[in-house]
């Protein structure tokens, strides 16, 4: 058997394997290549080691193949701590699994409606699933009871994605007037949610290695919906009962140095579903503040350290949902027609708010980024004569709408994000 061509390291080669997302096959050809041409070099004991010779490259040609050894040796860090759970990479990453709940299971389908599958039964009833930054586990909640009536005791269960075994583990065990948000940590080994204690509600964080949950947020301070900054540091959530201490605040995972970072004044429905950009730089959070709606709520970015506050949206309708794409150039969020506040638009902007547009069609209750920001995952739930309740994906560049899943859903969905 004759043995394979060997391959050229060429400009156009590395440069595709430095493309992002990365392109498995161009990778795999400059191993190759580099392994082949080391191979055909042997190098002497005691000697001086000598590189063997590479094509003669201009300057720029030059970078890339030094960034492709250095792409080498991350490949090698990669394999070799596989088993570490380590935060996720920040930047465009490759779309897997769309995640939901439907009529009481756990389901998962691609963006284009295909392999549809179901995770959970339905009995007892699943719900609001949210996805491991690794991509490996789906969260959520379950309850004995179908309503959803907040006298049930709910469980926070975590289960593998993928085709291996499906059994649930059982991390916490909950009051039915739990909220429904579960924040992972970065390096998917913990997890945070808010429940109700003696009146007050508390932030708890929870690992995987089945120890009891602990609280964490400050004991005189009404605590929920938290957010884990992707690097890691800070644990943030929405603080306080009144408008005098209404806003968001900041702790380590642990509990200590926590603190407010927001002063802007809030009425009616306060501070609602807060989003930690990508680099842990911002934090985008829908606010209620002293306009004369004290239910109108627009998009405010804040720096954690408190040191800037900005209103990108300045609507006249109700604005709420907002969530980061995953390399931190886009925001979109949810606009509530001003006549008509069940007709939800999706818009998308730039962090300080600037190239706003609607974007798809309206109807939508909520919305999630596909990994590769090229789509968003819209849910519907209400008032649609044109098409059933569910899960549609759009095309950002084309526009183009596909439907994912239909039937009513009770959270919103997660994009699982491959190949990690």
């Amino acid at each position: 058997m004759s043995s394979p061509s060997p391959v050229r390291l060429t400009d156009d080669l590395i440069a595709r394997a430095l493309a992002r997302p990365p392109d498995a096959s161009a990778v795999a050809d400059v191993v190759d290549a580099v392994a082949g041409a080391i191979a055909a070099h042997p190098q002497r004991r005691g000697g001086t080691l000598h590189w063997p010779a590479l094509p003669r490259l201009g300057p720029a040609a030059g970078g890339l193949v030094v960034a492709a050894l250095l792409l080498l040796l991350a490949v090698a860090l990669v394999v070799v701590g596989s088993r570490i759970p380590r935060p996720g990479p920040i930047g465009i990453g490759v779309n897997g699994l769309v995640v939901f709940d439907e009529g009481g299971a756990i389901r998962v389908a691609r963006s284009d409606g295909t392999a549809q599958d179901r995770l959970t039964s339905g009995t007892p009833w699943t719900f609001a699933p949210s996805v491991s930054p690794d991509g490996r586990r789906v969260a959520y909640w379950s309850t004995p009871e179908a309503d959803l009536d907040v006298h049930t005791p709910r469980d926070l269960e975590v289960r593998e994605l993928g085709t291996a075994a499906r059994s649930a583990t059982t991390a916490v065990h909950a009051s039915g007037a739990v909220a429904w948000r579960i924040a992972w940590s970065p390096d998917s080994s913990r997890l945070a949610y808010a429940d109700i204690v003696d009146g007050r509600r508390t932030v708890f964080v929870v690992g995987l290695d089945g120890r009891p949950a602990r609280p964490v947020s400050p004991p005189a301070l009404d605590a929920w919906d938290p957010v884990w900054s992707p690097d890691g540091s800070w644990i943030g959530f929405l603080g306080g009962r009144v408008e005098a201490d209404r806003g968001f605040y900041v702790m380590r995972p642990d509990g200590t140095s926590a603190h407010r970072v927001s002063t802007v004044p809030s009425r009616g429905r306060g501070y609602l579903i807060p989003d930690w950009s990508p680099i842990s730089d911002r934090v985008v959070v829908a606010v209620e503040t002293s306009g004369p709606d004290p239910f109108q709520r627009d998009i405010w970015v804040l720096s954690p350290d408190g040191g800037t506050q900005v209103d990108i949206s300045n609507d006249p309708g109700d604005e709420f949902a907002a969530t980061w794409s995953r390399d931190a150039t886009r925001i979109a969020w949810i606009r509530a027609d001003a006549d008509d506040p069940i007709r939800g638009h999706v818009v998308v902007a730039a962090p300080d708010g600037q190239a706003a547009r609607v974007v798809g069609p309206d109807r939508v209750d909520a919305v999630a980024w596909s990994p590769d920001g090229r789509e968003l995952i819209l849910k519907f739930e209400t008032g649609r004569s044109d098409a059933p309740v569910g899960l549609e994906a759009l095309d950002l560049e084309t526009g183009a709408v596909t439907v994912v899943a239909a039937g009513s859903m009770d959270g919103n969905p997660g994009w699982q994000a491959a190949g990690r």
